[in-house]
């Protein structure tokens, strides 16, 4: 089977795939586009197996151009549009594709390198009928960039199998349909929004809303006013931003509104329900395991259950399960988790293990079977004597009055805040409320003013300071 293929024999035409900066693409529209794509790389002698980087803003270019690389049976990989200079040769690198396909406004990010670089402006072609690649079963259909606490890329080989067999298993436990409206906040190259906008929409055959540039409360506003979204997914920042700022929001249409990206406050949780009436649904993924591997159906502060099909242990440093209740590292066993890092044989070994996926996340499991998240692995340093994990102390700080977002890092062995602000922030006050809060080694012993917090391609905020 062929991933477009499927897509474009499985839905009604007639209906809208995407919603874009509010102009309606119909399935129908987006074959159209497909198909002058697949032309414009039969025209390259693109072939099954060549392996191509897309790197372009969220568009129904973007999509189409995914789908028609996969028609052929190309493997695709789409780097954050934020990475440049040594970072971006790197991964790009690591697959030397044969095209590079990016936009006049991002082509001199890929200038120093030695590929065939195609601007999506210069691309003229008709459609053509499309001859769909008939895909093995452990044939890559994608890389999808693993950057774990470091912001240093890994790049995971996922299959045609994962991509259906996670559709298969997040569909089931969510009962997805082609009526939702689905909306992610997220950027399309990351590993969240590629999987619910991409993978579970269009197999679905419904509807996802996608925009240029970054959304701001007022912008996610907009959005809600002018479609009846069912489904919202949204990450931990944002969230604080309408919470922050009290928009006019009604969720009354959404059968899910739920966060995942990184860690989200118990405090957040409880605030955005006392203002929209809704409790958030979070839930976990990675990048190793193609994409989220729980849900949660009954509305706690919790990470919820495994989906259908996936197996979840918590182990100890010596790979031992442990008891309830009792933190340990995350590992996932799932029919969709992804087949080792490209090139990458040591790494591969030592986080694949016996059909599980170590996550470097430290979780656990309550009476329930519920998951719950206790920070990254990597990043619980000993400060003192004391054990710090730096998202407790940025639960504290997001909630000082004037701070829309915070990143705690390590610094000389101690830790370092740099805050975003929307108003002048009293310093001692600051300090005085954290002395309050935490223990002194939990205490930020400076403090930065930021214009926007380091994150990793895929969200993640980066807790330590690295130089590329």
């Amino acid at each position: 089977m062929n991933f477009t293929q499927h897509v474009f024999r499985n839905c009604n035409l007639d209906s809208n795939a995407l919603i874009y900066n509010d102009s309606k693409i119909t399935y129908r529209n987006l074959r159209e586009l497909t198909g002058r794509y697949y032309n414009f790389l039969r025209q390259k002698n693109i072939k099954a197996g060549d392996e191509i980087c897309i790197s372009l803003p969220d568009s129904p270019n973007f999509v189409a151009l995914i789908l028609a690389n996969w028609a052929i049976g190309a493997k695709t990989a789409h780097p954050n549009l934020s990475i440049k200079g040594k970072q971006l040769s790197e991964i790009v690198d690591s697959y030397k594709p044969k095209l590079i396909i990016t936009d006049e406004k991002n082509s001199g990010r890929f200038s120093d390198m030695d590929y065939d670089l195609q601007c999506l402006e210069q691309i003229d072609a008709e459609n053509i009928i499309i001859d769909y690649h008939r895909y093995k079963p452990d044939e890559t259909l994608w890389y999808q960039m693993s950057s774990g606490t470091t912001g240093r890329s890994k790049m995971v080989r996922h299959t045609i199998t994962n991509a259906f067999e996670w559709h298969k298993s997040w569909n089931n436990s969510t009962k997805g349909d082609s009526k939702d409206l689905i909306y992610v906040t997220g950027k399309l190259q990351f590993n969240y929004s590629f999987g619910l906008t991409i993978l579970n929409n269009l197999l679905n055959g419904s509807c996802a809303v996608i925009h240029d540039g970054i959304p701001t409360p007022k912008l996610i506003e907009n959005v809600f006013k002018n479609n009846k979204i069912t489904r919202f997914y949204i990450i931990p920042t944002f969230i604080n931003l309408l919470c922050k700022s009290k928009r006019d929001i009604n969720f009354q249409n959404c059968k899910t509104v739920s966060s995942s990206g990184d860690f989200f406050p118990e405090f957040m949780y409880e605030k955005f329900f006392e203002i929209y009436g809704v409790k958030v649904q979070n839930i976990i993924g990675c990048s190793d395991c193609c994409h989220n591997y729980t849900f949660n159906s009954d509305y706690s502060y919790s990470l919820g259950t495994p989906l259908q099909f996936v197996e979840i242990k918590i182990v100890d440093e010596q790979d031992n399960e442990c008891p309830i209740n009792t933190v340990g590292e995350i590992l996932v066993k799932a029919p969709f988790i992804g087949k080792g890092y490209l090139h990458d044989i040591k790494n591969t070994s030592k986080a694949f293990v016996n059909d599980y996926v170590k996550t470097n996340d430290l979780g656990m499991m309550d009476s329930k079977g519920r998951l719950h998240f206790k920070g990254r692995k990597n990043n619980i340093i000993k400060i003192n004597s004391i054990f710090v994990n730096p998202i407790y102390t940025e639960k504290e700080i997001i909630q000082y009055p004037g701070i829309s977002d915070c990143q705690v890092v390590f610094e000389n062995n101690t830790l370092m805040a740099n805050l975003v602000t929307d108003s002048k922030i009293n310093m001692l006050g600051l300090k005085k409320f954290l002395q309050e809060k935490l223990e002194p080694q939990q205490v930020p012993k400076k403090f930065n003013l930021v214009e926007n917090i380091a994150s990793t391609w895929n969200g993640k905020k980066i807790r330590q300071n690295f130089t590329y």
